[in-house]
């Protein structure tokens, strides 16, 4: 177990959890750590070109930090990518509200990229 939290690519406690969660809802497509142009993403779903993030305050707290965060965003828009923001609160006491927007975001994704 501790082999795969190490080799999963999380940097955090809040993406390990997130991770944690993805797989236990049987979601696959998706890699951590990945690179978009200058950036790396926590977490891709490259097929349907959607991004999760997970903010924490210790990070996220910082006003450098947080321009940046909105310039990172703008540029992954820019290219295509949509999105997704949740916070520790939200993968520790909503995570079925966490999977179902996962879910609901790839599959229309899925469709719009699709044409249908």
């Amino acid at each position: 177990r501790l082999l795969q939290a190490a080799s999963d690519g999380a940097r955090s406690e809040a993406e390990r959890l997130l991770v944690k969660l993805l797989r236990e809802a049987g979601i696959t497509g998706w890699r951590t750590n990945y690179p978009i142009g200058p950036y790396k993403v926590d977490v891709a779903f490259a097929a349907s070109k959607i991004v999760i993030e997970v903010d924490g305050w210790a990070v996220h707290s910082d006003q450098e930090v947080f321009q940046n965060d909105r310039k990172r965003q703008n540029y992954l828009a820019l290219m295509g990518w949509q999105v997704l923001r949740f916070t520790w609160l939200d993968l520790v006491e909503y995570p079925e509200r966490v999977i179902a927007e996962v879910r609901a975001a790839i599959s229309a994704r899925l469709r719009t990229l699709s044409g249908r």
